[in-house]
């Protein structure tokens, strides 16, 4: 059974690599995504650089010459995308956006359709085991041996590739608490107290803006220096200035 519609160019491509590995034909994958004829997704495919190999059934990366003794093409973009992996501080999302991906799974689908498996032990994308193996069947009874290759058992293949995904939430993790943990009971107004001397500020607003900011503080019982400041503090939390922000209000 096929996967849903790819939703973009490069899922398509990634689509079309995947199932012409698995046997699938130009003219089959075409009429799966809407094309008159198989001329459209070539045309498609050589857009984003790629050569058709009629011995191998797919396609390969301009510039780089197909080799059948790897599981699928070793592509120029794969490439790119293992070194990125291997720098410090690799940001999975930030990979993904270089590469011309919209996400992480995106990419996870390219590096999948190309025969790359992500590996939890050297956070990188790995060449699939060959099929040639014949590893010996698994039973839930059987214990699985710690080697260090990976954080899963090998009953929950399919989490491999949301191993991504968690170490973003992993190194945001203390962003994330402050979303889901915040200071103050939603719908209660923020009130901090701030270090230093009162200093008038004057600023032009829209004047319907400025009868909100008296609605509110009238409604609420706040006064419309304390909303300025939560306002203010908040958005600096939030662009770039959260560090800045907790040293000021002695938060370190």
């Amino acid at each position: 059974m096929l996967e849903k519609s790819p939703a973009n160019e490069n899922e398509k491509v990634a689509f079309i690599q995947k199932y012409l590995q698995s046997g699938r034909t130009r003219e089959e994958l075409g009429a799966i995504l809407g094309y008159k004829s198989w001329r459209s997704l070539d045309i498609l495919m050589r857009r984003h650089g790629m050569k058709w190999d009629s011995k191998k059934n797919s396609y390969y990366s301009e510039g780089e010459s197909a080799d059948g003794n790897t599981p699928g093409y070793y592509h120029s973009k794969a490439s790119m995308i293992i070194s990125s992996f291997k720098e410090k501080d690799a940001d999975p999302m930030d990979i993904a956006l270089k590469a011309g991906f919209e996400n992480h799974r995106q990419l996870s689908s390219y590096m999948d359709a190309r025969g790359y498996v992500w590996s939890a032990g050297i956070d990188n994308y790995i060449q699939k085991p060959s099929k040639d193996d014949n590893p010996e069947p698994f039973t839930q009874k059987e214990s699985v041996p710690d080697n260090g290759d990976s954080r899963l058992p090998v009953q929950y293949p399919d989490l491999e590739k949301y191993i991504p995904f968690f170490d973003i939430l992993a190194k945001h993790k203390e962003r994330l608490l402050d979303l889901l943990l915040p200071e103050s009971a939603p719908g209660t107004v923020p009130r901090y107290t701030v270090p230093g001397i009162t200093r008038t500020k004057s600023f032009y607003m829209s004047d319907m803006l400025s009868r909100l900011l008296l609605e509110f503080s009238q409604s609420k019982n706040i006064s419309q220096k304390e909303i300025i400041e939560a306002a203010v503090i908040e958005f600096f939390r939030k662009y770039s200035f959260k560090k800045q922000v907790d040293e000021l209000l002695g938060r370190q």
